[in-house]
């Protein structure tokens, strides 16, 4: 309904809706897909707040050190454009500083 209306954050928010719903049963491959939907439609509004937190939430399903960083950085920096200290706080107790991505 959302995409028939032309409502981008609406159908962003029911696509990462699905992806929480997703990742409660386990289904990382398939959460990580809807929540790089969500991420192209956040860009599209731009929706800096919902970018840092679709990357947070990527950022817990990554295994791979590097790759897990590069979400963590992302969300950092959406936060930080819109002067979310809070959350990079938060974001920085969930995921202890280390290198930066390359």
């Amino acid at each position: 309904m959302y995409e028939q209306v032309g409502d981008v954050l609406g159908q962003a928010n029911c696509i990462r809706s699905l992806e929480n719903i997703a990742r409660a049963e386990g289904a990382a491959h398939r959460a990580r897909e809807h929540y790089q939907a969500a991420l192209a439609l956040y860009a599209r509004i731009p929706e800096p707040y919902s970018l840092g937190h679709t990357h947070r939430l990527l950022a817990h399903l990554e295994t791979d050190p590097a790759a897990r960083r590069v979400h963590v950085d992302a969300a950092r920096s959406f936060w930080l454009g819109i002067d979310r200290h809070d959350l990079v706080a938060l974001l920085d107790q969930e995921f202890p500083a280390g290198p930066p991505a390359a």
